[in-house]
């Protein structure tokens, strides 16, 4: 397929975009503010302004209660996901906090290889499976492929360069991905490009995309796109972000920096609502829980804990860099592998629940079924399956290192990339065959 260029200004978008804007915003006076606590009679920082939950729900079309873009913010760490509209697995880690739960089960016993679709070089995205069970993965070998669940090629984009970041699902089937060389584009169900926009770096972070479609991709800053390429916003940064921006629900994304700094930007205009120093340089991106709470890992090893005010809670720290992504399960457990070798339960007050050993550096996010087993892959060649104690429940041997985060599709199917450069589907052994056996005579 042949790639199309896009010749439409970016800079001239957001140029257009910031007049329009200014002209339309009324001011709306507020209390400064920078976390809750800093908010009296009932309110919360919302867009770092005080303001009544009540009015922040309404203005955001949300059922009281319901929480705000990208999830709930309400109910605890034991709320179960929902299956989301976008797709069986629409993005990195599932979803726009970036949880890594899944609302479907995996296997819970060895899986079976169901078929392997070999591309050109290394696939370190995620899938991401839409409703139809389609997969969707981009590979090192400078091309992103539709894949049936039958394991067959539907279509192939060629890009021009290397693509690392996951996809993610919008409405109606859209595809929106970024290859290596800054561009950011977005394809039709069928893979004809419906726009391609440079950004003007490079592009290593999953773009994102959370309630009305609005999506968020991290480069030279962070940016803020209508599902139809409409440019809204963009905050430069002057170093190249891997991260990829998590949603809060209270109106702000959440992106690391390679210097060591959390960002909240408000999801209006960008604005920078407040930054952290962490300390540690950051490869992978933030979550956040059902209580507000983000989770970020550093390649000094630490995992940090940020209250939605940008303050730490706390920090715990392992033997070796974290460069994927924390997930969250449903009790409030927040997981991740290390270079130590070890995959990490905290606890939400961030004591160790449990630690449980692989032969490899663990490069890969964990990812959390609806049962609560946890799938991550390790550098030592195997995806491992383990329980929500810890326990390890199977291990599959790939061949080569796994530094992909696995995807999860309605039937239990796991889809996984690996350094063999295919994208492997594995799923629950099927019930021993009796029909075949022989008869008493």
């Amino acid at each position: 397929m042949m790639r199309s260029r896009s010749r439409l200004g970016v800079a001239a978008l957001f140029a257009l975009g910031a007049a329009v804007g200014c002209a339309a915003r009324q001011p709306v006076p507020a209390t400064p503010c920078m976390s809750d606590r800093e908010c009296r009679a009932g309110r919360i920082c919302h867009e770092g302004r005080c303001r009544f939950l009540e009015v922040v729900e309404r203005e955001l079309g949300l059922t009281p209660g319901a929480g705000g873009p990208g999830g709930s913010a309400r109910g605890g760490p034991g709320s179960s996901p929902a299956a989301s509209p976008l797709g069986a697995d629409p993005m990195f880690m599932g979803d726009a906090q970036h949880t890594g739960r899944s609302a479907y089960a995996g296997p819970a016993t060895r899986p079976v290889e169901r078929w392997a679709y070999p591309t050109g070089a290394r696939v370190f995205a995620a899938p991401a499976v839409d409703g139809a069970g389609r997969i969707y993965v981009g590979s090192l070998d400078q091309s992103f492929y539709a894949i049936s669940p039958a394991g067959a090629l539907i279509w192939r984009f060629t890009a021009a360069a290397k693509v690392y970041a996951t996809a993610a699902l919008g409405q109606g089937g859209v595809v929106f991905m970024a290859s290596e060389d800054g561009h950011f584009v977005s394809l039709s169900p069928q893979g004809q490009p419906r726009f391609d926009l440079h950004l003007g770096d490079g592009i290593d972070a999953s773009p994102v995309v959370a309630k009305a479609g609005r999506v968020f991709v991290a480069a030279d800053g962070v940016y803020a796109f209508e599902p139809d390429g409409n440019a809204l916003w963009h905050t430069p940064r002057a170093d190249h972000l891997r991260s990829s921006p998590a949603v809060h629900p209270r109106g702000f994304v959440a992106v690391g920096t390679p210097s060591g700094k959390v960002l909240a930007l408000s999801t209006d205009d960008g604005r920078v609502l407040w930054t952290t120093d962490v300390g540690g340089s950051i490869d992978g991106s933030v979550s956040i829980d059902d209580a507000g709470s983000l989770y970020v890992g550093t390649d000094r090893g630490e995992l940090i804990a940020l209250d939605a005010g940008g303050a730490v809670r706390w920090r715990f720290e392992t033997g070796g860099d974290i460069r994927g992504t924390p997930a969250i399960t449903r009790d409030g457990h927040i997981v991740v592998g290390s270079y130590d070798h070890y995959v990490y339960a905290l606890t939400p007050a961030g004591a160790v629940a449990w630690k449980t050993a692989t032969w490899g550096r663990v490069r890969a996010s964990a990812r959390v079924d609806r049962d609560g087993r946890i799938y991550i892959g390790s550098q030592d060649d195997h995806l491992y399956a383990l329980s929500p104690s810890g326990e390890v429940l199977w291990r599959y041997d790939l061949g080569r290192d796994v530094d992909s985060t696995v995807a999860i599709g309605k039937d239990g199917v796991l889809y996984v990339g690996a350094d063999d450069g295919a994208v492997h589907a594995l799923g629950a052994a099927p019930p021993p065959d009796h029909s075949a056996q022989e008869r008493p005579e």
